[in-house]
């Protein structure tokens, strides 16, 4: 008898468990585009998760990106292989940010949720051998911008 209880005790607590982490998390932010009309409108520090789209790195790295007042950038992910780091200079064109460069492009929108004023930034890229990514960056807590 002893013995049935504990494996209908054990039972229960799989139970438990499963019901408790089978929870969908629902994002219930509504972005809405907005219009970037200086670099001053996203300064700072953003993080995230990047993307693989398609290809052979279909995984998720962390990302972080930080914006100057006057457009130049640095972004550093951090893989399990190391740290992959870029800087380069923005271009404002139709409200967005873009970049350029021989190793492909990038194209940031940033986003306003109504309800709280929360900011994201979607960033899509493509490096110059078609391989795409993209990540959804929250503004962090750092301290002004280190790019000049």
């Amino acid at each position: 008898m002893t013995k049935l209880v504990r494996v209908l005790q054990f039972g229960i607590m799989i139970l438990v468990f499963h019901g408790c982490s089978s929870g969908v998390s629902h994002d219930t932010s509504q972005w809405t585009p907005t219009v970037v009309t200086d670099f001053k409108n996203v300064a700072g520090t953003w993080e995230g998760l990047l993307r693989g789209v398609a290809g052979p790195r279909a995984d998720e790295d962390w990302i972080r990106l930080t914006i100057a007042e006057t457009g130049i950038y640095e972004f550093a992910t951090y893989r399990t292989i190391g740290v992959f780091s870029g800087k380069g200079k923005f271009n404002l064109v139709d409200g967005r940010l873009t970049a350029q460069s021989d190793k492909g492009q990038m194209s940031v929108q940033l986003f306003r949720d109504a309800a709280n004023g929360e900011r994201m930034l979607q960033a899509d890229a493509a490096t110059s051998n078609g391989q795409k990514y993209s990540a959804r960056l929250k503004r962090t807590s750092a301290a002004s911008p280190t790019a000049k």
